[in-house]
């Protein structure tokens, strides 16, 4: 009979521990639950093993670990993180890290989709919709005493819009998208003429096109709007950047190219109510139209936070330079039984500068989810309202009206919500 020896049985414990990690790591690349297993203890005599104690169970599994047999790859998602604004908008954060098969195919090209909740409030740098003339302390011969000539602004409240987008990732670093934006706002100034302002004590009030109250009780109303319509086409990269966190980058930036096609209207409704025998009301309206097209370039920063990276903040700046024609007309109809008409066109060829900035934060609620909120600002030179009143007549303060073109900036501030997601 053959006699095992104790070298024997280490021989046999070590090809059983071999096919055992060997099993295990077929079931890893399969995706079949494993039970735990326990090896089985084999009392030795320390004395006669001259090669040591049992050989280490998690020495073996160094020796064939479960990743034999398997490849670890980076799906990335959420390339939609775009934006207010903006071509770039964080391109999105890898999902934690995943095995597949050797030899099986990379995951597809993913289409990306999102929309944004604006609140946002338009501003002119020449907000003036009417003049307040006010006198005090009575005359001096033909001279008031005290006299001012105050504007009454457009004064804007926070107005919705939406914006919209639709991606395609051709890789997991460059992404092309189209962003549709809509935003529409208006707001109202209203200016009524009070006391004796002929006696050197009393407001009237002045607006646009040669309207005017001065009698008690009259009145001007001024309806001011704004609307846009924004579209881009884009493309990004993205450039993952800074330490690394579980194999993950902590920074990325991100830079762009495209062009931006913008449609925009400002307008003016302005009703003078007339009380005077013999005067009739009048209306007068304003559009200042502009359509152009530019090259637009931006960039990005996100910072992600934690060891998952499911939360992020990030800061993006774009710009733009828009050429196309930009139309001011002005109408004054007189409300009467023979509607009288006037009419003033003002327009041409002209440039303007557009610049957007952004800072927000994002949530990545599901792998390829995300929540973002933040804080956008967009300006437009020379887009705004063009219309103001001056004075040029003596003694000062006394009103003429007039209409001059006097070019103002358009600005949109404020909040955005966003919703992303790749398919």
């Amino acid at each position: 009979m053959r006699q095992f020896t104790l070298e024997h049985v280490l021989q046999t414990r070590r090809l059983l521990a071999c096919a055992l990690a060997v099993w295990l790591g077929a079931c890893a690349s399969t995706g079949q639950a494993r039970e735990p297993v326990a090896a089985e203890q084999v009392e030795v005599d320390a004395a006669a093993d001259s090669g040591g104690g049992p050989p280490d169970v998690e020495l073996l599994a160094a020796e064939f670990p479960e990743e034999q047999g398997s490849a670890i790859v980076d799906i990335p998602i959420d390339a939609g993180n775009i934006g207010p604004d903006s071509v770039v908008e964080a391109m999105g954060e890898p999902m934690p890290r995943q095995r597949r098969p050797r030899g099986q195919a990379a995951p597809a090209t993913k289409w990306l989709a999102g929309a944004d909740y604006l609140l946002l409030r338009p501003t002119f740098s020449n907000a003036t919709a009417l003049l307040s003339n006010r006198r005090s302390g009575g005359l001096v011969g033909f001279t008031p005493v005290n006299s001012s000539l105050d504007s009454l602004d457009y004064d804007f409240g926070y107005g919705g819009g939406v914006r919209g987008f639709l991606g395609y990732q051709a890789t997991p670093d460059h992404v092309f998208r189209f962003t549709y934006m809509n935003f529409y706002a208006q707001t109202a100034a209203v200016g009524v003429a009070r006391g004796n302002w002929a006696g050197g004590n009393g407001t009237i009030i002045l607006g646009p096109y040669n309207t005017g109250a001065d009698a008690v009780g009259e009145s001007i109303s001024s309806v001011g709007s704004v609307g846009l319509n924004i579209y881009d086409l884009e493309w990004a990269r993205r450039i993952d950047v800074g330490a690394e966190c579980r194999q993950a980058p902590v920074w990325d930036v991100a830079a762009g190219a495209g062009i931006r096609f913008l449609d925009s209207r400002v307008g003016s409704l302005v009703f003078n109510d007339v009380v005077t025998a013999g005067f009739p009301d009048l209306l007068v309206t304003t559009n200042r139209t502009f359509s152009g097209v530019g090259p637009r370039i931006a960039g990005q920063v996100r910072r992600y936070l934690g060891a998952n990276r499911r939360w992020s903040g990030f800061g993006a700046v774009g710009g733009s330079l828009l050429v196309g024609s930009l139309s001011n007309t002005s109408t004054r109809l007189t409300l009467d039984q023979d509607q009288t008409s006037e009419s003033q066109v003002i327009g041409g060829s002209t440039v303007i500068p557009n610049v957007d900035v952004s800072l927000g934060g994002t949530w990545q609620m599901r792998p390829r989810t995300s929540i973002s909120v933040g804080w956008m600002l967009m300006y437009f030179g020379t887009l705004g309202y063009a219309e103001t009143v001056q004075t040029n007549a003596t003694p000062v303060g006394t009103p003429v009206s007039s209409v001059p073109l006097a070019n103002s900036s358009l600005s949109l501030d404020g909040v955005f919500f966003r919703l992303t997601h790749a398919f």
